[in-house]
C-alpha cells in the first residue's frame, strides 16, 4: 500500500485496475493473483467475481470512483 493511503484508495484503486484489466480482455484467472496477494484469498475472488459479473459497457474508470463514493459513505 501507498504510505498514506486510505483503505477506500487502495480498495478503489484495485478495483479501477481490475475493471481495466478486464476491459482489456486480460482472463479472470490472471487477475485474481495479484487481488488474493492484496487483498486476501475471499476478498480477492469475491472482487474478482463482481468485476466479471458487470456488463462491458460499465467497464469504465467510473466504477473505481463509485466504489470510492461508497466506501467513504460508510
Amino acid at each position: 500500500m501507498v504510505q498514506n493511503e486510505s483503505t477506500c484508495d487502495l480498495t478503489a484503486r484495485l478495483v479501477a485496475e481490475t475493471v481495466a484489466a478486464r476491459a482489456d480482455g486480460q482472463s479472470r484467472a490472471k487477475a485474481r493473483a495479484p487481488l488474493r496477494e492484496r487483498l486476501g484469498r475471499e476478498a480477492g475472488d469475491m472482487l474478482v467475481e463482481w468485476v466479471w459479473s458487470l456488463p462491458k459497457d460499465q467497464l469504465t474508470p467510473a466504477v473505481g470512483a463509485a466504489w470510492k463514493t461508497q466506501c467513504e459513505a460508510q
